[in-house]
C-alpha cells in the first residue's frame, strides 16, 4: 500500500479525548492517508477503541506494545509508516479539517520538505475558515534561528507540520526524555533546504491540567540536558546558530531555576543560577534575544533571592 501521508499518533491512557483525536484524522478534506495508531501498554479503555476504530477503516492500523513512552512510540510507527510524508498528532489533541489538504498544497507550492502550521491551544477547539494562507518560506538555518529564539509564532513542537519521510531515514526521537520535540526539531530541519511556514491555525493543542510540563516531576530537568546537547550540537555543526542555541539554553535554565525554587530543589536552583551568570552578558547584548529573556537578564542583576521574589510575585 502506498499513500501520499502517514499520521503518527501514540496513544495512552487517552480514552477521554481519544475519539475526537481520531475523528479529527478521519474527517479531513484530504484523503489519502494511512492512520497508525500506537498503543502505548495503556491500562484504560484507548487499546480497545483503536481496536473499533482499526476494524471500521481500513486506512487506521493500530500498533500495541508495552509502555515505553512518546519517543519510543513514535519510533515504532515510524518503522512500518509507508507514506511519502509523516505527520504527528497527540492523542488530546485535533486537526483541522482542511491540516492535511492545506499543507499538502503548501509543500506543493513551496516544495519545502517540512512545512509548519499555526496552533491553537485551549480546552476546546476553536478553528476558524482556512481561507488563503499567507506564506513565509526560510531557509532552514533561519528557521531554526527563529525557532530558537520563539519568534514569528515558530513552534519546535514535532505536531502541526509536515515532514518528508526520508528525513526520519536519519533523524529519529530520543526514547526516555522529556522535551522531545525540542531534542529534534533543529536535527530535522538540518536536513533540508528550505521549512515553509503558515500562520493558519490548524492544529488544536488541548491544554490539560494534568500535563507533564505543568506539574513538577524530576524528569523536567531533562529540558537542561536537551539544550546542552542542542547548544554543543551547534557548536559542532553550524556556529552561526550557537547565539540562538546560548539563549534558548538560558530561558530553559530561568524556568527550571523558578521551578526548582518553588520545589524546594536547592542543587538545582544553584546549578541553574551559575550558568544564567555566565551566559547573561552575551544573552543580554544580542538584539535577537525575545523581551522576556531580556527583562529576566535585568532582574538577575539584583541578585538570585531577589530575582526569585519579583519572579514569585509577577507569577501571582
Amino acid at each position: 500500500m502506498k499513500v501520499s501521508v502517514s499520521v503518527i499518533m501514540p496513544v495512552y491512557n487517552a480514552e477521554r479525548y481519544l475519539r475526537a483525536a481520531i475523528d479529527s484524522v478521519v474527517s479531513q478534506t484530504f484523503t489519502d492517508w494511512e492512520l497508525i495508531l500506537v498503543d502505548d501498554g495503556s491500562t484504560d479503555a484507548s487499546a480497545e477503541i483503536c481496536d473499533e476504530y482499526a476494524a471500521g477503516d481500513s486506512r487506521i492500523r493500530v500498533i500495541h506494545r508495552a509502555n515505553g513512552g512518546l519517543s519510543a512510540a513514535r519510533n515504532t510507527a515510524l518503522d512500518v509508516a509507508v507514506g511519502e510524508w509523516i505527520t504527528f498528532v497527540d492523542s488530546d489533541d485535533m486537526l483541522h479539517s482542511q491540516f492535511l489538504a492545506t499543507l499538502i498544497e503548501i509543500q506543493h507550492h513551496s516544495g519545502s520538505e517540512i512545512v509548519c502550521a499555526g496552533a491553537v491551544e485551549g480546552a476546546e477547539p476553536t478553528f476558524k475558515e482556512v481561507g488563503v494562507p499567507s506564506l513565509r518560506t526560510y531557509k532552514a538555518e533561519q528557521a531554526t534561528r527563529l525557532t530558537l529564539y520563539q519568534r514569528h509564532g515558530m513552534l519546535n513542537t514535532a505536531w502541526s507540520k509536515v515532514f518528508a519521510r526520508r528525513i526520519f531515514d536519519k533523524e529519529r526521537f530520543t526514547p526516555g526524555i522529556l522535551y522531545e520535540d525540542l531534542d529534534f526539531f533543529y536535527r530535522a530541519y538540518a536536513q533540508v533546504d528550505t521549512v515553509t511556514f503558515t500562520r493558519a491555525r490548524l492544529y488544536f493543542y488541548r491544554s490539560t491540567p494534568g500535563s507533564l510540563v505543568r506539574r513538577w516531576r524530576d524528569n523536567r530537568l531533562d529540558v537542561l540536558a536537551v539544550t546542552e546537547r542542542l547548544e554543543n550540537y551547534m557548536h559542532e555543526h553550524n556556529r552561526r546558530l550557537v547565539a540562538a542555541a546560548r539563549d534558548r539554553r538560558l530561558s530553559a535554565n530561568f524556568n527550571m531555576l523558578i521551578e526548582a525554587a518553588r520545589h524546594d530543589r536547592p542543587d538545582v536552583t544553584l546549578a541553574c543560577w551559575q550558568l544564567i551568570k555566565k551566559y547573561r552578558l552575551r544573552s543580554l547584548v544580542n538584539p535577537m534575544v525575545r523581551a522576556k529573556n531580556r527583562v529576566g537578564i535585568l532582574l538577575s542583576y539584583l541578585g538570585m533571592s531577589m530575582f526569585l521574589k519579583l519572579s514569585r510575585w509577577v507569577g501571582k
